[in-house]
């Protein structure tokens, strides 16, 4: 417990220190299973869906160590499943901050940039925040999302990617819904990131895998070539 104080003291310090570096901030990292284990994978087997995965630090090429996010997914219902289940397909992994702070503050960034490598699927990416906007029972959170990669990115095999998200590409949803309102993102009360595969009728059944080596926070959007910017992907 001192030794993990001692720790979040020096985090901050150092910050404090260093407020408007235009170093990119390290969120995640996966160096060892300690960095895995600050992740928990969620699917619809909660709810008697047959989808499921895992992440576990491993080594990469191309990259020293990496976060393996790996499973099966599937539209299929298992026969306990529950009566309302009527629908299947859902696997994701979520993170949080291992510092005496609830939250990540996000609020002098500008943009998330994940360096990642695909295997043809389409993935997306999760912004977890304080509810205060679709309402609940206090213990649950808005999500965010915005597309991660696509099914034209190509498999495993064809090299990592720097993907920078802008926080304005984020939107809210609510049961994997775009929510129709002019809602800002509250930076400063981020309690969580992840990486959830897209579940609708165009992804196929079958494994997955998608390799994770880190995801930073910029200050200023990168215009180098060499970033991917999901809008551009898009459109080219």
């Amino acid at each position: 417990m001192l030794r993990r104080l001692l720790k979040s003291v020096q985090n901050v310090a150092e910050k404090v220190k260093d407020p408007l570096s235009t170093e990119p901030f390290i969120v995640f990292e996966f160096k060892s299973a300690q960095d895995a284990a600050r992740w928990r994978v969620s699917s619809d087997s909660t709810f008697g869906g047959l989808s499921s995965g895992t992440i576990q630090v491993a080594e990469s090429q191309g990259a020293s160590t990496v976060g393996r996010f790996s499973g099966m997914y599937s539209k299929g219902i298992g026969p306990n499943a529950h009566p309302k289940l009527k629908k299947s397909g859902f696997v994701s992994m979520t993170g949080r901050t291992d510092s005496l702070s609830p939250y990540i503050d996000l609020e002098s960034y500008q943009s998330l940039i994940y360096r990642v490598k695909g295997d043809g699927r389409t993935y997306l990416a999760n912004l977890r925040t304080d509810n205060w906007v679709t309402g609940g029972d206090g213990n649950s959170e808005d999500i965010w999302q915005a597309v991660l990669l696509s099914k034209d990115d190509g498999g495993c095999d064809s090299g990592w990617k720097d993907v920078e998200i802008p926080l304005t590409s984020f939107v809210l949803t609510w049961k994997g819904r775009v929510v129709d309102a002019p809602v800002e993102l509250g930076k400063t009360k981020v309690t969580a990131l992840g990486i959830s595969l897209l579940g609708n009728d165009e992804q196929p059944e079958g494994p997955f895998c998608i390799e994770i080596e880190s995801i930073k926070a910029r200050h200023e959007l990168d215009a180098a070539s060499s970033i991917i910017h999901p809008d551009e992907k898009e459109a080219s």
